[in-house]
Parts: structure tokens; sequence; C-alpha cells
């Protein structure tokens, strides 16, 4: 019915939160081939043909070439690292925002109008972006499970070191979870349940769930220690393309990596006690790899020299070597 309804017409669907191969495979012979204009809101590549990330940056350099945010600073190759809205571009937005959503800018030197008025909050559970920077806590409260919209929790330089299985279990949303620059925490087993996670930001050290590797749409994983056993659950992890983990001196992960077939960009610590004799040869290492921070001691010059047979490696940095 809906295709004869629409045979021979000119019209845009879109078609809200695919998140399987099959949904598409069971709509798409509804919709006629001429004249079809398609938006998929969907982090498949085998459906939209882009991912989020491309998308996103296609729209950040719209901007830029706009003049609507500055570049401050870059990456040594090449890549945005911190930028910020044009002056008149940000007053304007708080402006509009203070007239249509009632939003203000909490300030201790001043009195906040907004935070007096109850209304203001009444829209919390629909909030998708909640950032506690800065804000020092050593448990995160239990009432931000409650916020099942959320797409981003930012807990960065918190003092976090441990969330409820109560906060994630009902983050179904929730993409972006940043646990950076805190001390190292252990992710309770409810984090394998986040299925829409993205990425997933922390200091080396930070303990995983063995059933990590669920996380089909996980593209950044970084930085973690990892157990026994859960890199090669990484493998089933498609879309992964940043990590950072930590590798024990007893540990054979070193001779896996190369089982991370998409790999672009890995951070590796090496806790070591001795210079290292097995080493990670070339052809241990990502076929993908373009990036690589290695942390370690006990490095020995010419076994670095190993990472100059990865064919597209074009960033090296050393710590602590």
């Amino acid at each position: 019915m809906l295709f004869e309804c629409l045979h021979g017409k000119r019209y845009f669907v879109v078609i809200d939160d695919l998140w399987e191969d099959n949904h598409w495979d069971s709509l798409e012979a509804a919709f006629p081939r001429e004249s079809t204009y398609f938006m998929f809101p969907t982090p498949l590549d085998s459906i939209g043909g882009e991912t989020v990330e491309s998308i996103g940056a296609f729209y950040f350099n719209e901007l830029v070439n706009r003049h609507l945010v500055h570049i401050e600073k870059l990456t040594k190759d090449g890549s945005v690292k911190t930028f910020k809205m044009h002056d008149l571009i940000h007053d304007l937005s708080i402006i509009k925002a203070k007239k249509e959503m009632r939003f203000d800018i909490y300030r201790p030197d001043r009195k906040s109008e907004c935070l007096d008025n109850p209304c203001h909050r009444v829209s919390f559970q629909l909030l998708q972006l909640l950032d506690f920077e800065g804000f020092k806590m050593t448990d995160v409260p239990d009432a931000v499970g409650l916020l099942t919209e959320l797409k981003y929790l930012g807990l960065r330089s918190s003092n976090t070191y441990r969330i409820s299985n109560q906060v994630l279990t009902h983050l179904k949303k929730l993409e972006v979870l940043d646990l950076s620059h805190n001390a190292e925490l252990k992710l309770p087993n409810s984090f394998c349940r986040l299925d829409m996670l993205r990425h997933l930001y922390t200091d080396l050290g930070t303990l995983v769930p063995l059933k990590i590797g669920s996380l089909k749409y996980l593209v950044t994983l970084g930085s973690v220690n990892l157990e026994d056993g859960t890199l090669e659950k990484l493998t089933h992890m498609n879309n992964l393309r940043k990590l950072g983990m930590v590798i024990q001196e007893d540990s054979s992960d070193t001779k896996r990596l190369d089982m991370l077939q998409n790999l672009t960009h890995l951070k590796l610590r090496l806790e070591l006690r001795r210079e290292v004799s097995n080493f990670p040869s070339a052809h241990d290492f990502p076929p993908k790899l373009s990036s690589s921070t290695l942390i370690s001691a006990w490095i020995e010059p010419d076994k670095v020299n190993e990472l100059a047979k990865l064919p597209e490696l074009v960033h090296l940095k050393l710590l602590d070597v």
C-alpha cells in the first residue's frame, strides 16, 4: 500500500534510529527507488555509508570555513585539537538560549535568575548532554541514571572512582563516556549494556569488564587495563579504531595485537621490570596502525626499529624510555 501511494511522487523520508541491518532490509522494498531521498540517524556504515564521526567532521569544517568557530591548536597530524566559537555567535547563542530555553550560566559571583525558578529544571529528563568536568565527587549520583535520553556524560577531572550499576543500567542511548583524568577505577558489569556507546575516554589503568566485546559500535576505547583473554574479545569490535591499554610483564597480549585489523591508533603501556626480551615485531601490530604511543622504561632502541616496518605508521611517540 505504501509503495503504491508513493510511486511516481517526490518525497523525503526520515527514519529514526536504525540500529540493525535487517531493519532496513524489511523496509527498503516499501519505497520506490525513483525520486527518493532518505535521512538515516544511524551509526551503521552499511546503511548510511558514513560514520557519525565523519558527518560531524563535515559540519565542523563548514563552521570553520564560515568563520563561525576559530581553530586555536592543531595536533601533529593536522587535526583540530582546540577551538573556540566566534565571540558574536557565542553571545547570540546565549541570548537565544536564555529567551527560548531559560538557559543560564551559573557563576558564584552573581545571582542566577533561572536557577531560582523551579520550572527551569522540569525538562531535565530530556537532557542529552551532562558535563561534570572539574566537579569533585567520588560517586556519580544515582539520579543521573534517570536521564534516559543522555548521549554524553562527562566526568573528566572529577575525582570519580566509582560508578554504580544503578547509574549505567538505564543509559541505553549513551554514546560518549569521558572518565579521563580520574583515579583508577573498575567499571561495573552494567557498562557492557551501553549498546550505543561509541567513545570511552579513560586514563591508563581503568579496568573494564570481560564482556566489553559486546559493545559493537565502540570506536574509541582508552586507556584501559585488560584482563587476560579480553583482547581476543576486542577482535569482534569491527568499529574499534583507537585503543589505549596496559600490558603486564607476563601477558601474551603483545603477540595478539595484529588481530585488531581495523585499529589505527594505539597507546600502549608496557609495565615491565626489566628490558623487553619479547618486544612485539612489526607483524604483531595492527596492519592499519597510523599512530602509536609507547610507554615503558625498558625498550631497547633496536626494538623500536621494528615499528619502522609498519606501512601505515605516520606518528610515533615514546614516553619514559
